[in-house]
């Protein structure tokens, strides 16, 4: 099996024989649980002379169900002409030499004690090998600790599996095209792998603003057999750019006809009679939502110049029933408009360009590159595309020297952080950085978060400064950090004595309304983020607070026993003891 640590503990599983429990792959729905048995561990099995043996419990509702299951499942394994009884599979087969594969737990319609009861026989009494296949998620929403409780008393090890999308991905389309009749699209397909990959990423991103545990490839399958037909159409007057762009607007919108209704966005499109092209900004001739959709490819510059709505494909999609004439006409259209500029071409079908033109644009880019040229996002795109071609060593020699092309991309980086303005917004950066270049990424992210302190020291100072000289700039200060730098932790970077001397020195009025504006700021804007950054702070700003409200209320004082500053002042602990609570 490939070389990781899901495989590394299912090996040793299989290879024990002092072992009396189940193994348990948890993973989401079609994230290639089933494809890595049949992919990963029954090749395994074959070689090691297992006998490999897999029952589905997808709607299986009763114990006879289940046992006639387990025993379809024993004949198919191992060829017998008859039903064999299975709970007597030792007189059929050494079960040594067997290795169960239970599917889909969480789709059975039986009690999971009831089935948990029955492996158990096979697992504890018989000593065979057993896998389950399970999304733990979906069973736990029943009955938590009765799953609990009887899984425990079956399943020794559950493991997570590992979701190498850039396999998964060259692996499926393998598995699809390489082997048949199809070796065009096949190659198309491998070309443009890291494209799919980036935009799987980027969806499953975008879905509640996080990575979803794992990328759906069931979706990505269907959407590749569905754009095979589309590529079909096409002849040799078709240039790569085009097919490139209608198979991620394929990709896309049978990504997103998964998760909601967007048949009212896809009519509108489908009114016109060719593509049109994705605009950042609202285009009227496209239904908003649909345009809403689509915002996040449009800006990750690998994509930028890629994406258009193709009415026909739409229709297709929506239908399921194709035009052939309408879809040349379509793509005639756009095949019209060429792309000609050599650097652009390196980014899809570098493969059209010629030796030297080719050479040619590679050096121009990397003397942009150098230069500081590029957004800051895009230097993970363009190390990636150059990776790519360096694996495949068709760069000069040069970028296999040192500084080799790595050092050199950390090197334009810092030199582009020292050209951006004190108020440079490094939000928009980090939502569009590359998911798939983890060198560049954390390079990036290392400087925007020292970046970032500076600019936060700068803020804190400032805030002090207002504090002392203009209290009410320093509420309007913390008012306007609310809607421009809500997550930013300010009291991490304010001296504290010089804040706690700054507040003595306040009237009662504006010590009130200081305390206001950072009550209002943690109430209403607050992120664990923002809390955990200011606690320490806090707590002794409070403790060396409490300290002088104490000493003050010490002194005499003729007109009223405690001042009314030394109670704005324990309103104000009061408030930031209340924000330290949050945690």
């Amino acid at each position: 099996m490939k070389a990781d640590s899901t495989s590394n503990v299912i090996e040793n599983y299989l290879q024990s024989r002092e072992i009396n429990y189940a193994l348990m792959i948890d993973q989401v729905w079609g994230a290639g649980k089933t494809y890595y048995w049949n992919n990963m561990i029954v090749p395994y099995l074959n070689k090691e002379g297992m006998i490999p043996c897999y029952i589905t419990l997808n709607g299986v509702k009763t114990q006879e169900e289940f046992s006639s299951r387990m025993a379809l499942g024993f004949r198919q394994a191992v060829f017998l002409k008859s039903e064999p009884n299975p709970l007597e599979i030792e007189q059929y087969l050494d079960t040594e030499k067997l290795c169960l594969c239970i599917d889909d737990l969480e789709r059975a319609e039986m009690e999971i004690s009831n089935i948990f009861g029955h492996v158990n026989l096979y697992v504890e009494h018989k000593q065979i090998k057993t896998i389950f296949l399970c999304n733990e998620e979906k069973v736990k929403k029943t009955d938590l600790e009765r799953y609990l409780d009887y899984k425990e008393k079956i399943i020794g090890k559950t493991i997570r599996l590992e979701q190498n999308l850039s396999y998964a991905i060259k692996q499926m389309i393998d598995e699809l095209y390489k082997n048949s009749r199809n070796s065009d699209y096949h190659v198309f397909l491998i070309k443009v792998t890291d494209v799919i990959e980036e935009l799987l990423i980027i969806t499953e991103k975008n879905k509640r603003n996080k990575m979803r545990k794992a990328i759906n490839l069931r979706i990505l399958k269907r959407a590749l057999i569905d754009f095979h037909k589309v590529y079909n159409t096409f002849d040799e007057t078709i240039h790569n750019t085009v097919k490139i762009q209608s198979l991620l607007f394929t990709l896309m919108l049978s990504i997103e006809m998964q998760y909601k209704d967007i048949s009212h966005a896809l009519s509108v499109v489908e009114t016109y009679n060719e593509r049109v092209f994705y605009q950042a900004n609202y285009n009227e001739n496209i239904e908003g939502s649909f345009h809403g959709m689509f915002g996040k490819y449009h800006k990750h510059s690998m994509f930028r110049e890629l994406i258009y709505y193709y009415p026909s494909i739409s229709r297709y999609l929506r239908t399921g029933s194709l035009d052939e004439k309408e879809f040349k006409e379509n793509f005639s259209q756009s095949n019209d408009e060429k792309e000609t500029d050599p650097e652009k071409i390196l980014w899809g079908p570098y493969w059209e360009l010629e030796d030297e033109v080719f050479l040619n644009a590679i050096g121009t880019v990397m003397k942009k590159v150098e230069a500081g040229q590029y957004e800051l996002y895009e230097f993970g795109n363009i190390y990636a595309h150059i990776g790519n071609f360096k694996d495949k060593n068709l760069l000069p020699r040069i970028y296999y020297e040192n500084p080799d092309l790595l050092s050199r991309f950390k090197a334009s980086i810092d030199y582009k952080f020292k050209t951006l303005s004190e108020d440079f917004n490094f939000k928009n950066v980090q939502s569009k950085l590359n998911s798939r270049v983890n060198e560049i990424n954390n390079y990036v992210n290392d400087k925007i978060k020292g970046k970032k302190i500076e600019q936060n020291a700068i803020l804190a100072k400032d805030l002090i400064t207002y504090l002392e000289t203009s209290p009410e700039k320093f509420v309007n200060k913390i008012n306007d950090l609310n809607k421009t730098a809500y997550d930013v932790p300010i009291f991490k970077y304010i001296e504290e004595d010089r804040f706690i001397e700054g507040l003595k020195k306040l009237n009662n009025s504006a010590l009130d309304k200081v305390r206001a504006a950072i009550y209002y700021r943690y109430q209403n804007y607050s992120t664990n983020q923002i809390i955990i950054g200011d606690i320490d702070p806090l707590k002794e700003i409070v403790k060396k607070l409490k300290s002088y409200i104490s000493s003050k209320n010490n002194v005499e004082s003729v007109d009223c026993p405690i001042p009314l500053s030394s109670h704005l002042l324990q309103n104000l602990c009061d408030t930031l003891d209340e924000i330290i609570q949050k945690t």
